[in-house]
């Protein structure tokens, strides 16, 4: 190892188990080194949900309710 200073980059942090993980292996080979953590996002598991429904492929037709104003969205069946 080149020092004793890492830095950890992950793209999402969901529950941390990535970067504990990668931090207890570097732990376990230098008991020394100081590790810092770095994350673009962070994302509660409430949020996880949202974001796989999200992302889940469908097929919908979509309208505007009577008055205009919400939109009205019916699967489509067979799609």
């Amino acid at each position: 190892m080149l020092g004793n200073r890492v830095l950890l980059v992950d793209d999402v942090v969901t529950r941390g188990a990535t970067l504990l993980a990668a931090a207890s292996l570097l732990r376990a080979q230098n008991p020394q080194i100081d590790i810092a953590a770095f994350a673009l996002a962070r994302v509660g598991e409430a949020a996880l949900e949202d974001i796989k429904q999200m992302l889940a492929p469908t097929v919908e037709l979509v309208s505007c309710d009577a008055a205009g104003t919400a939109p009205i969205r019916r699967p489509v069946a067979g799609a």
